[in-house]
């Protein structure tokens, strides 16, 4: 260091910080526009890009779009099936009055739905059936209950019942008669059922309750009817009503017997003889022919019998027995010699 400088000491620091304080003053308001120097900017590129700026203003995005909706949707389909799943839960004991019975006769409508085989439908619908006699039960448990929920579960019994006799009657004359058997059992017992309940059911539930009885009186008699004619060749008339099919008017014609072939029987010229009903008759069908008197009757010809020709068995071979004793040891080292000399020495 030269001796020629002065010292620098501390009392020129903030004569230094001083002579810069304007400079960092005029920078920082280079760096910090204000309001009027912003809008002067703004301006600027407005001027010069004003299309593009303006378009990409207005146009959203459409993958934002389109993610925002599929998960709005899938909000929407979660909370409607959690919601659909809960109330069909709840409503398993809801009964005719309470706010979910609804949503119990909506579910059993869709299970009716999925089931594609008439057999099975006709027989869930009176299980639907069944289910409203308990419902009653139930509603005879609450004091003071309305008259018209009683009448809801009789006028639903009534249409489940309607529609099994309408599906099992049709099932019955197509293929199955032991279906009428069922429906006339099933009838019987919930018309019992539906007499222990009327004795405690208001009096104008009771007046309502004997057109339901009256209907079930109607579905045993027609299933009864169709039951008798099981065995004719026409069950129904080919008509229906609100219950099912119509039974036939018209005389029983029994269904004809199976015609079973009796066993093959040995005819005159020694051949199995078997009787078709259905086939035109054959040669062998056909009855002997009588003999003139006046001819006699020609011999019968033997018929000739297939001879095998007789096949004699030869008598087995026996092996000859390995020697034994000293004679084949010698023989043997006596073929030792020749056997190491080969064939072509």
């Amino acid at each position: 260091m030269s001796t020629d400088e002065p010292p620098s000491g501390p009392s020129e620091g903030p004569a230094q910080f001083a002579r810069v304080l304007p400079a960092l003053a005029a920078y920082e308001q280079h760096l910090n526009p204000d309001a009027a120097a912003r809008d002067r900017m703004r301006a600027r590129l407005l001027a010069d890009f004003p299309a593009a700026v303006r378009q990409a203003q207005s146009r959203p995005d459409p993958t934002a779009r389109r993610r925002r909706f599929a998960v709005a949707l899938v909000a929407c389909v979660a909370l409607i099936a959690s919601v659909t799943g809960m109330s069909v839960l709840l409503s398993r004991d809801a009964v005719p009055g309470d706010a979910l019975y609804a949503v119990k006769r909506s579910a059993e409508s869709a299970e009716l739905g999925l089931i594609f085989r008439e057999h099975p439908r006709a027989f869930k619908h009176l299980e639907f059936a069944d289910s409203r006699v308990t419902e009653l039960g139930a509603l005879l448990d609450r004091p003071g209950a309305p008259v018209a929920d009683f009448a809801r579960a009789l006028a639903d019994f009534e249409s489940d019942a309607a529609a099994g006799s309408r599906l099992l009657t049709e099932l019955g004359a197509d293929s199955d008669d032991q279906l009428f058997a069922a429906l006339a059992d099933w009838t019987t017992r919930e018309i019992g059922r539906l007499r222990t309940a009327s004795v405690a059911l208001p009096p104008a539930a009771r007046q309502r309750l004997e057109v339901t009885m009256a209907l079930l009186e109607r579905i045993r008699q027609r299933a009864s009817e169709l039951r008798q004619r099981a065995g004719c060749l026409t069950i129904t008339s080919g008509a229906a009503d609100d219950i099912g099919a119509l039974p036939a008017t018209e005389r029983c014609v029994p269904v004809p017997a199976r015609e079973v072939s009796p066993l093959p029987s040995t005819g005159a010229s020694g051949r199995a003889v078997v009787s078709s009903p259905t086939s035109a008759p054959s040669v062998a069908d056909a009855p002997a022919r009588t003999p003139s008197p006046h001819l006699p009757a020609p011999p019968p010809i033997p018929l000739p019998q297939p001879s095998l020709p007789q096949v004699s068995t030869p008598p087995p071979v026996e092996a000859p027995a390995p020697p034994t004793g000293l004679l084949p040891g010698l023989l043997d080292l006596l073929k030792l010699p020749f056997g190491l000399l080969g064939p072509n020495r």
